[in-house]
């Protein structure tokens, strides 16, 4: 922008120049045209033939002028079409810079957008491995539990002390089991009992 400024005002002084020319030429001429009026005037030639010359002269001096203006007015006219073709190169590099500013800022946004997106799925990944690794201890856990339970070929390979003591842990735990279904099965028992005894005092209010 900078240069189609300084362009724009180096065309403006190109047309103050030639104006001042054209002052300056027109100046000349008129000089010229008082001079010859002035040496006829001395040399004493009053006649139809320093008329005639006269006219002649101003007629020529006249057409020279017009054509003078004719010149500057056709340039005038050539370096404003100039200028408003700059004016107008530089409204369309406004504008084209508008458009990449908007281009840019909406690639800045999408930008961050896949950024955030980007977190976002990493955040989950990292929620998933850390489910997954959960769920592969509670399976080692439960493996290590069943494996204890069952009767494999290598644990019979044992010694006699470490399989009684294995059998001893087993009937235990097999006790234990017992006597919470044992226990179990009562409760169910009194919750079935309390609820016919409700039953029974309904029906008799009925």
């Amino acid at each position: 922008s900078d240069v189609l400024a300084e362009e724009v005002q180096y065309l403006r002084q190109m047309l103050a120049d030639s104006n001042e020319e054209k002052n300056i030429q027109v100046a000349m001429i008129r000089d010229e045209m008082q001079r010859t009026i002035e040496l006829l005037m001395k040399q004493g030639d009053q006649g139809s033939a320093g008329q005639e010359l006269v006219e002649r002269l101003l007629k020529d001096q006249g057409q020279a002028l017009e054509q003078r203006k004719a010149e500057y007015e056709m340039q005038k006219i050539q370096l404003d079409k100039r200028d408003e073709a700059v004016r107008t190169l530089h409204d369309a590099n406004d504008l084209k810079s508008r458009e990449l500013d908007d281009c840019a800022a909406c690639y800045e946004q999408r930008l961050r957008d896949m950024e955030n997106t980007c977190t976002s799925r990493a955040l989950v990944a990292q929620q998933l491995r850390n489910a997954n690794q959960s769920l592969v201890s509670e399976s080692k856990r439960l493996e290590a539990r069943l494996a204890w339970w069952e009767v494999k070929d290598e644990r019979l390979l044992a010694s006699e002390s470490a399989l009684s003591e294995w059998e001893f842990d087993l009937l235990k735990a097999v006790h234990a089991s017992t006597n919470k279904l044992a226990a179990r099965r009562v409760e169910l028992r009194l919750e079935q009992a309390a609820a016919a005894q409700a039953e029974r005092v309904t029906c008799r209010i009925c």
